[in-house]
């Protein structure tokens, strides 16, 4: 029931109308509020008023929303989720800029300062929307002006925050108290200042002249006292963040700085606020990124331009055209040292490689031939597109344009290329280091990264040592091998394709082993090795671990041994190094940069504190332009596939030992196409884009849904609790497993006896959550059942390298298609485990032993799949393990059924509507008994089936064996005879 506020004034009766309209009008399904006055919803106030209503009425989610309940492919209105916004007569008739019917509620006793149920006004609300009319309403009919809310922000501080220049005038005109505009010790000029909020600061001082920073105005000596480099560091997060009030802590730095400049000019400068930030930057010890670049002469001059301009929220006094250069080659020639002039060359490179037979044209027109030099005007425009800040490069002779996107980055992952003289030509050069280098310091280190911290930490064996590892010693001298037991230290792991059997590595044997812990010389190691070794000493690590230098390769126990602990040796690795792009150990780890500038470059422009980031301790934000083209169509041949999807693509993930070693690694730095990769637990990042803003921006909720699908598929596998909140993220960990085993048996191995070794360790670290024993590819214990319920999806014939009910027997992928859990309930058992005789050496490449059930036993008539049955996780098929296993009749066992379910949408069609819904369903295992002449119950499996039922069948009809009376339909389509209570044996 809504709320009343007071009495309201007598209203006069609706004369146009004797209709009883309904007031307020519920929002339907997918309904948005009206943008230009409604006659209807006028009326409908009119009535309501005239009999009684009271304007000061606070609506309950019920008044103002229509109940009903979303489709799937449903999502509700902004306005209907923001329903509080606007749940009082005011606040609505001021958000559907209906300034009639808000009179006319005023009129009748509405009071201009009743809250909503978030708590604020109706011109708090106004100026949050930078609804400029509402604003002009309600200061017209006396809304308070400094009317404060949770937080301490009165209405200066949200225009302020918000940066349209035309609301804070006309509160600041119109009269707001500027000292009640002070939060603590910081006034509204000291908060203007650290909003870098110039044209703020000039209004201020018309309505003021003898307005100063608060900390000229006290008595402190002008010595100031001291600051430490990390106090000031911290007042700069919050400045360059969105957060708008800093802590009461955080004035003393403030004043202290500014009590220490030594040449304050005037306030009202233009170079003023940019002093006060050149001191902050200097008592944090931080050079300013700008600086840490040198622009050409014209980018100098657009930067300076940029710098002065005034935003007024308006477009055209926010766009900054520029003519940078008068020909397409002085961009190029200027390009090799001005990294802003290199990132708008590889634009229109990449504009033209988009467009050839656009250009073809523009050259014949012009009578120009390819590759010929012409004349054409180079211009930067820094404009606003659809809410985001771009920078547009126009070529104007060849009608190409682009833009390089505009968003904010941590000034930490803007490097001085002074430091690092040289081009960065590979993905291995200083500078890609330093952003690596970086990555894996937030990662350590940032509050934001405490899962990827506690993934690392957890336990006390992730500090021990691999049984071996090399010991990387310092540049210009060989590695060596270390026992490595008992030993503690942060390591790195190395992921790579080895290449193909007839492949030369450089791998440790008997033969060596004593040599190598003496030294492997460099120049004897494959490429790829070289510059991982060259990697990790970069990155400050003494130790890495190679599979084909710490295994012992022609030593079978040794082999053993070390490959049943990959789980160890990833998932305690403090880094991973892998590459998108080798094949083989020969191919370079490093590959060559596709631009002349792949990293953003710093470009200091004004954006208001509400489109900044958001704040993060100690995280000094700065403007830059990105190369953002990059992210948005799928890298190749490997990289993290932008925007619909994000996945790691190349060589690598066509391998199966590398899925296990992704996956359980904690941190991977990737050397790909051109670019570097960073891949953790909390974040997805390339070094185009190394702050992943841009990337957040154009992948939208497709790379934010992703990094948080992989790291709960991490975190899954860790046994770690997931940081998804998201119901379509939460799998079982049993799911996880199905969809980990259909991923990896669609790799490639270079050996069929790895086909269980090359998983193991990803079996063994989910065994805690799956609450069973893998072994073998079952797994003993409650879903056992489930775990033999495996389809081949590739009829192969070779020869079974284990036993017929492990899906190791087969090549090729498989998959769990008939256990989906979307398109049924939990499976319900029609089989009990007798026993599981299974036994295998310590990597599981050698798997031996049976499996003994109890259940119903049918001759069956063998119905085979088409390439299209194979397809759907639904049709009543039976999949053959082997082509040479087709006969016309074998044997089927019950393994596990399903409940009948309501109807399951699959790829636009509703499945079995004709039957009212999802019939009760059985999978059953095909088998042929091992020996024709002997023990009828040992058996082979051949493949498994699936059959549905049909209207009139339950789960209860599916138990009993079939009877030989009419027609056999539903689960009985194809079954001979039945018999229950039989035990059997699957080898």
């Amino acid at each position: 029931m809504a709320h009343d506020n007071g009495p309201s004034e007598e209203a006069q009766p609706v004369a146009t109308s004797n209709k009883s309209f309904e007031y307020p009008p519920k929002l339907k399904s997918g309904e948005y509020l009206p943008e230009i006055p409604d006659e209807t919803e006028l009326f409908a106030l009119k009535d309501a008023l005239y009999k009684g209503f009271n304007p000061n009425t606070v609506w309950l989610e019920e008044d103002v929303l229509e109940t009903f309940k979303l489709r799937d492919d449903e999502s509700a209105s902004n306005d209907r989720m923001e329903w509080k916004c606007w749940n009082t007569p005011l606040h609505r008739s001021l958000r559907c800029f209906d300034f009639e019917s808000a009179r006319l509620l005023v009129q009748h006793g509405a009071d201009v300062n009743l809250l909503n149920s978030y708590g604020l006004t109706a011109l708090q609300e106004s100026i949050e929307r930078q609804n400029e009319g509402a604003v002009k309403f309600l200061v017209k009919h006396g809304a308070d002006l400094d009317k404060d809310e949770a937080g301490d922000r009165v209405p200066l501080h949200r225009a302020l925050a918000s940066g349209n220049i035309d609301i804070f005038c006309l509160l600041v005109e119109s009269g707001a108290d500027l000292s009640a505009s002070s939060h603590f010790e910081w006034s509204i000029v000291d908060l203007a200042i650290l909003a870098q909020h110039q044209v703020a600061l000039d209004i201020l001082l018309l309505r003021d002249p003898e307005l100063k920073p608060s900390p000229l105005l006290s008595n402190k000596s002008r010595d100031g006292g001291e600051v430490t480099p990390a106090a000031a560091r911290e007042l700069l997060a919050v400045a360059t963040s969105r957060q708008f009030l800093p802590s009461r802590e955080l004035y003393e730095v403030y004043s202290q700085v500014m009590l220490s400049m030594k040449d304050i000019h005037q306030t009202g400068d233009m170079s003023f606020v940019d002093s006060v930030y050149q001191a902050l930057y200097e008592a944090a010890g931080i050079t300013r990124p700008t600086k840490r670049e040198t622009l050409c002469e014209q980018c100098s001059s657009f930067q300076s331009r940029v710098l002065g301009v005034r935003f007024r929220g308006k477009e055209e006094e926010s766009t900054i055209s520029f003519q940078i250069h008068d020909s397409r080659d002085e961009l190029n020639e200027c390009a090799k040292t001005c990294r802003l002039c290199g990132l708008a060359a590889d634009l229109l490179d990449n504009a033209e490689k988009e467009n050839p037979e656009d250009m073809s044209d523009e050259m014949n027109k012009s009578g120009l031939s390819e590759g010929a030099s012409y004349a054409s005007h180079i211009t930067f425009t820094l404009c606003d597109q659809w809410g985001e800040t771009v920078l547009v490069i126009q070529d104007s002779k060849m009608e190409l344009e682009g833009n390089l996107g505009g968003d904010s980055v941590s000034e930490r992952l803007v490097f001085d290329y002074h430091e690092t003289p040289g081009e960065d030509t590979t993905t291995g050069s200083p500078q890609a280091m330093n952003v690596a280098r970086e990555w894996l310091h937030q990662c350590r280190d940032a509050p934001g990264h405490a899962i990827c911290q506690q993934s690392y930490q957890r336990g006390d064996s992730n500090k021990t040592l691999p049984v071996r590892v090399l010991n990387l010693t310092e540049e210009g001298c060989d590695p060596y091998l270390i026992e490595g037991r008992a030993m503690d230290g942060p390591y790195c792991a190395l992921s790579y394709c080895w290449g193909d059997l007839g492949t030369t590595n450089t791998i440790t044997t008997k033969a060596n082993f004593s040599q190598y812990l003496g030294g492997i010389p460099m120049d004897t190691l494959p490429t790829f090795i070289q510059e991982a070794i060259q990697t990790a000493r970069s990155l400050g690590y003494q130790y890495l671990w190679i599979d084909a230098l710490c295994i012992i390769q022609d030593d079978d126990q040794d082999w053993d041994r070390e490959a049943s602990k990959m789980s160890d040796v990833y998932s305690n690795a403090d880094l991973t190094i892998s590459s998108l792009v080798a094949k083989d150990c020969h191919d370079n780890l490093f590959q060559p940069r596709m631009l002349r500038v792949a990293q953003p470059v710093p470009l200091n422009y004004w954006l208001p504190k509400s489109q900044r980031p958001e704040w993060k301790p100690g995280v000094v934000h700065q403007q830059a332009v990105f190369p953002f083209w990059t992210l948005s169509t799928e890298s190749a041949p490997g990289g993290f596939t932008l925007p619909g999807r994000v996945t790691v693509n190349g060589p690598i993930s066509a391998r199966g030992w590398t899925l296990q070693e992704q996956l359980l690694s904690t941190r991977v730095l990737y050397f790909g196409p051109g670019y570097l990769y960073w891949e953790c637990l909390c974040a997805m990042s390339v070094d185009a884009d190394p702050s992943t803003s841009i990337m957040s921006r154009f992948a939208g909720g497709f790379a934010a849904f992703d990094v948080n699908q992989r790291a709960h598929l991490k975190c899954t596998i860790k046994g770690m609790p997931s940081p998804a909140t998201d119901d379509d993220l939460q799998d079982s960990p049993y799911s996880v497993w199905q969809a980990l085993l259909k991923e990896f048996t669609s790799r490639s191995l270079s050996k069929s006896s790895d086909r269980i070794p090359a998983v193991l360790a990803l079996a063994k670290s989910l065994e805690k959550t799956v609450e069973g024993e893998f072994i073998g590819g079952i797994w003993k214990g409650a879903r056992l059942l489930e775990s033999l319920c495996w389809k081949s999806q590739e009829k192969d014939n070779q020869e079974p390298g284990a036993p017929s009910w492990s899906w190791a027997s087969v090549g090729g992928q498989v998959d769990f298609n008939y256990l989906s859990r979307e398109a049924f309930h939990e499976p319900v058992p029609m089989a009990t485990v007798v026993s599981v005789d299974v036994e295998a050496n310590q990597a599981q490449s050698h798997v031996s032993g049976s499996v003994t059930l109890r259940g119903t036993l049918h001759w069956k008539k063998i119905t085979p799949s088409s390439d299209e049955d194979a397809k759907s996780p639904f049709a009543a098929i039976d999949a053959l393990d082997r082509q040479a296993d087709l006969t016309e009749h074998c044997y089927a066992f019950d393994l596990v059924a399903f409940e009948k379910g309501p109807l399951y949408e699959w790829h636009g069609r509703s499945m079995w509507s004709d039957v009212g819904g999802r019939p009760p369903s059985v999978i059953r295992l095909l088998l042929q008994p091992v020996d024709q002449a002997g023990d009828s119950h040992v058996f082979r499996r051949v493949g498994i089936s699936m059959e549905h039922g049909d209207e009139r069948q339950r789960l209860d009809d599916l138990r009993a064996p079939r009877k030989g009376v009419g027609p056999p339909t539903g689960t009985w389509a194809h079954i001979e005879w039945s018999k229950t209570d039989q035990v059997i044996t699957i080898v």
